[in-house]
């Protein structure tokens, strides 16, 4: 069966002159309001709240699609583009899915070892974002999708498959509830994770590259890592194995209590 890859959407070019124009035209057309009531007017004329406008006026986040939207339907006579007419760009749609896989494509490409630094020399993109990306405090963006279909273009049929369902609508798998324990439980510092899994999980038994594979789904989950995760937190034991557990149990549960005695065990 042939892979349909993902269409791209056509939306508003977002820079950051478009939001310095919206910021001034809110200054003038709101000007004899409060700094309070400014936002509140705000949102109830354009349905996005109060707090999202205030972030975006004092520069925390950059113009988002509705917001341009919303003036340029209702405040026609504002000129947000240089040339008058609204400018768009075509943008890939981009969910989970997407993300979980451009993260098993860098660890195949990229060894561990300055990763993060080839591939903000690479791409323009800085490490900080591929590091935040690669361990999941942030989804994909527009531009590490384009880099990576223009860097590896053999890839793009992978990445941009559109025959999978999304991942939030799939039951977890036993891989999906080992790395939800490893996420709660595990350290923090992202540099160390894997280390820690290794040498203090499995006695190093698992090598700190293969945890890394399963945290980022490029290999199956072996017995000696569900073994290894059960012992360590044991109360989780019925369900990383069943996905369920019986009714005479609750539901796994995490309590700050529970984190703290784990780490203090693990110190």
């Amino acid at each position: 069966m042939q892979v349909k890859k993902r269409e791209k959407v056509k939306k508003f070019k977002i820079n950051e002159k478009v939001s310095e124009k919206i910021r001034e035209f809110i200054g003038q057309r709101f000007a004899t309001f409060s700094t309070r009531a400014k936002f509140k007017e705000l949102e109830s004329k354009s349905g996005i709240s109060a707090t999202k406008w205030q972030n975006f006026f004092y520069k925390k986040q950059e113009a988002t699609q509705e917001i341009i939207k919303f003036w340029l339907e209702n405040y026609s006579d504002d000129q947000l583009y240089s040339g008058g007419a609204p400018e768009y760009v075509e943008e890939f749609l981009i969910d989970k899915n997407v993300s979980v896989i451009l993260r098993g494509l860098i660890v195949n490409t990229f060894k561990n070892r300055g990763r993060f630094s080839e591939l903000e020399m690479k791409s323009g993109i800085s490490a900080y974002s591929w590091k935040n990306f690669y361990y999941a405090k942030q989804e994909a963006t527009q531009e590490m999708v384009g880099f990576w279909c223009s860097f590896k273009p053999e890839s793009s049929a992978l990445l941009l498959r559109s025959d999978s369902k999304p991942l939030s609508s799939t039951p977890l798998t036993l891989a999906d509830r080992l790395n939800w324990v490893i996420r709660v439980y595990g350290p923090s510092d992202a540099d160390y994770l894997f280390e820690y899994l290794s040498k203090k999980i499995s006695n190093n038994n698992i090598p700190s590259e293969d945890w890394e594979k399963l945290f980022h789904k490029t290999i199956e989950p072996t017995l000696e890592m569900v073994i290894a995760i059960c012992q360590w937190i044991p109360n989780f034991t019925e369900w990383i194995i069943c996905g369920s557990v019986s009714s005479s149990q609750t539901n796994p549960q995490v309590t700050q209590a529970k984190k703290d005695a784990i780490k203090t065990k693990d110190s």
